[in-house]
């Protein structure tokens, strides 16, 4: 990775690592060990680790990467839930707080809230559970609805704060051509920057800090046999 210029990981982990529905709380060191081999990793190469909690007690989203089998959110209504998930975070940046190779803290991955309400207050709380034990580090806020709305969020409530976007596309999961037709959209470079300019512009419009958690493609064929549509969406990702 830092032969090809990467200078910053985001990892996820799971709420699982450290600790057990049936003893909420009660946290395991042991979670720590895959977390601290890959910062002294870093250290040793010079990149920066961000720390993802990718799937929260009751599930941030109703999708498989956070863990769900059961495909219904329950965080939002749950307040033993939300409870753990600032706890959670306040015991792990305790933990981290004097890791200068630890970037950050993003908070929830793909958080797919009812309203934006309820997201700004868990924002609001967790944040402010992190700086009583760590003022150093960066926080990363996702937008709603799987990282992509931002409307309806709150101003930056602390000085270190960055907000974070997803920037799929329907080009780079579905294309079998590019530049050409997916679906009833015309895709080419600027249909892709109008895209990604609307998907940002809350932060944008405002000048503040952003950064792209994540983004990339689906294919179909293997690594060494890439078929055409492969070709399409590697096209994509490049513009």
């Amino acid at each position: 990775m830092a032969e090809i210029g990467i200078n910053v990981v985001r990892i996820p982990f799971n709420y699982r690592h450290f600790e057990s529905d049936m003893k909420p709380g009660k946290y395991l060191s042991s979670g720590f060990l895959y977390l601290d081999r890959a910062i002294e990793w870093a250290k040793k190469y010079g990149i920066y680790i961000i720390l993802d909690l990718h799937a929260a007690p009751g599930w941030q989203n109703q999708g498989w990467h956070s863990d769900n089998p059961y495909g219904f959110s329950l965080l939002w209504v749950n307040r033993h839930f939300q409870e753990r998930v600032k706890n959670l975070w306040t015991y792990i940046a305790n933990y981290y707080k004097n890791e200068p190779k630890v970037a950050g803290y993003n908070l929830l991955n793909e958080p797919n809230a009812p309203n934006i309400e309820i997201l700004n207050r868990l924002y609001r709380e967790w944040v402010e559970a992190i700086r009583t034990v760590d003022r150093k580090h960066i926080i990363f806020l996702e937008g709603n609805r799987y990282s992509q709305v931002f409307d309806g969020l709150d101003e930056p409530f602390d000085d270190n704060i960055v907000y974070s976007s997803h920037n799929y596309t329907i080009v780079t999961h579905n294309a079998r051509r590019y530049p050409g037709e997916v679906g009833n959209i015309y895709a080419d470079p600027n249909w892709m920057e109008k895209i990604f300019l609307e998907r940002n512009s809350w932060i944008l419009n405002r000048n503040l800090p952003g950064w792209v958690g994540e983004f990339g493609a689906l294919f179909d064929g293997l690594v060494n046999a890439p078929s055409n549509a492969d070709h399409a969406r590697l096209n994509a990702l490049r513009a």
